[in-house]
């Protein structure tokens, strides 16, 4: 079984386009209620990478926009309230953000992190579970 996860790996690194045209046809051969069961639990996947992409989003333009642009409270409550960004921790302790734009950095990298890391596990759990052309079941 081990071998088998391997080849699933070293066929789709060898591969790569086929990755999509695979996980199209496994995911039209399901019927409805596993469609819904999946398709729930990957919506609850994209609600929790769409709440790190908010920060990641205006962290990164806070690196380039004026800073005229990015010192307003509708920059604050579209990006960043509730986050701990370093922007909110600036606006809260000062009242505007910090001027120091490469701190913006830490945190587009804080928050795509765990975005990358969600997105690459359900690709692997794809791999190891469903497997390649060919493989047992397909």
């Amino acid at each position: 079984m081990i071998k088998d996860f391997r080849r699933a790996f070293t066929y789709y690194f060898e591969y790569p386009p086929e990755l999509p045209n695979q996980m199209w046809k496994w995911w039209s051969g399901q019927g409805t209620e596993l469609k819904l069961a999946i398709g729930g639990l990957l919506a609850i996947c994209a609600i929790y990478m769409l709440v790190y992409i908010r920060p990641i989003l205006g962290s990164f333009l806070s690196i380039f926009l004026p800073y005229s642009w990015i010192n307003t409270g509708a920059m604050r409550s579209l990006f960043f309230r509730g986050t701990s960004s370093e922007f909110e921790m600036s606006w809260k302790s000062r009242g505007q953000p910090t001027n120091a734009r490469w701190r913006y950095l830490f945190d587009v990298v804080h928050y795509l992190l765990p975005v990358l890391v969600v997105a690459i596990l359900l690709v692997v759990l794809f791999i190891v579970l469903v497997g390649y052309p060919g493989f047992a079941g397909q």
